[in-house]
């Protein structure tokens, strides 16, 4: 995904401008999403896990477990050392799940790729507030400078978020 198809990709989430090239550049940014989260689901091999990270509204890291508790991916041994909690708010209760920590980062990254699209909208806002912008002011002007900003710096930041 280029920094002009992640251009109308914003566009899209953020103002819901529709372009010849919107509907390419969404499923190209989808596309790259799936491949990516695909990479994590196969790292965490544990389908209820997945499905909870990807319903998600918030997940909290604790980096400490109760005693004699198990990963729920590696059915390894967890102490404080070596383990982690996972604590999720999901739509029905919070979920709660004791994780190696090597896993950490996979559980992350799955989460950023679930919700990415929510990300950029977050992106924008914030950016709007630092250039005193009125809040959820989504105008074509706007919204154009915010893809310009400092040579399309807001984009390119997003790009390695993406890709990291």
């Amino acid at each position: 995904m280029d920094l002009t198809e992640l251009g109308f990709v914003v566009k899209y989430l953020v103002a819901g401008m529709m372009f010849s090239a919107t509907a390419v550049s969404m499923r190209k940014f989808n596309a790259t999403r799936a491949t990516l989260a695909t990479t994590e689901k196969n790292v965490l091999q544990f389908n209820e896990l997945v499905k909870n990270i990807r319903e998600a509204t918030t997940v909290e890291q604790v980096f400490s477990v109760p005693q004699s508790v198990k990963c729920c991916i590696s059915n390894e041994d967890l102490r404080d050392t070596n383990g982690a909690t996972i604590i999720m708010d999901l739509d029905n209760g919070k979920k709660i799940y004791c994780i190696h920590k090597r896993f950490i980062p996979h559980a992350y990254k799955l989460f950023i790729l679930s919700h990415f699209d929510e990300h950029i909208v977050q992106q924008y806002h914030q950016w709007c507030n630092t250039q005193n912008i009125v809040p959820g002011n989504t105008d074509a002007e706007t919204v154009e400078k915010y893809i310009q900003y400092n040579n399309k710096s807001n984009l390119k930041t997003l790009i390695v978020q993406l890709n990291a």
